[in-house]
């Protein structure tokens, strides 16, 4: 029984499919009924008949839809299945990138997580841009520790994320409605495209806290949370 919710839900995505499933439901009542007060005479009054051409019609969609059942929806639930740990991975990563570019605005690991577009003006109107984050890069003699500005470190979450969307993207013909447009909002959102088009500008900017790009960042976040609300509504058991 607790395999059966699961894919009956699978099966009952869309309004197309309930839709598919009501009608097949019906169609196999209407060939059950006929069949039992055609052959119980004793419940049928004189002279009335169960009309053949009904019975007929439900013959033929019961049979398509087993048809369309074997053929069509079951293995495309198999294919999603098989196919929901890499979605979620890739979510999981675009989820992460969030919260390192928050924690790159002054918010805690803690705060990261559900922050509100209050929180996320605040911290924008209190970063330095100008300040320094370290990183490590490998050079001739072993490593060495760089400071970059915030901007680049925001790029490498950015671009981080359109990978992982990349690899959700190619899966396109397996993926809801909802699910794509949500990366499409993603990939147009303010912050992507200043970082992908105009990061050459931002890093010589004067402005000394990120305050003037602070509703980008909070409808990225926006964006991010209903993508994590998505996954872990429809990723639960991945």
């Amino acid at each position: 029984m607790a395999k059966t919710k699961p894919l009956l839900r699978e099966l009952t995505r869309t309004r197309y499919q309930q839709a598919t499933l009501l009608l097949g439901v019906a169609s196999a009542v209407a060939i059950v009924v006929h069949t039992v007060f055609t052959n119980t005479h004793r419940f049928l009054p004189a002279g009335t008949k169960s009309g053949p051409v009904l019975y007929e019609l439900s013959l033929a969609y019961v049979a398509s839809f087993i048809f369309y059942l074997l053929v069509v929806a079951l293995p495309d639930v198999a294919r999603r299945r098989r196919l929901k740990p890499i979605i979620r991975a890739a979510l999981d990563g675009i989820v992460g990138d969030k919260q390192s570019i928050l924690m790159e605005l002054g918010a805690t690991e803690e705060e990261s997580r559900n922050a509100t577009r209050a929180d996320i003006e605040r911290w924008c109107s209190s970063a330095n841009t100008h300040e320094g984050v370290p990183r490590v890069f490998l050079v001739d003699k072993g490593f060495e520790s760089r400071d970059i500005t915030k901007w680049q470190a925001i790029a490498e979450r950015v671009q981080r994320t359109e990978k992982s969307m990349d690899r959700i993207q190619g899966l396109m013909p397996f993926l809801d409605a909802e699910l794509v447009h949500l990366l499409d909002q993603l990939e147009s959102c303010f912050i992507f495209w200043q970082v992908r088009d105009y990061l050459a500008v931002l890093l010589t900017s004067t402005n000394s806290n990120f305050a003037v790009w602070k509703d980008g960042f909070a409808d990225y976040s926006d964006i991010v949370m209903q993508l994590k609300a998505y996954r872990d509504r429809e990723m639960a058991d991945a």
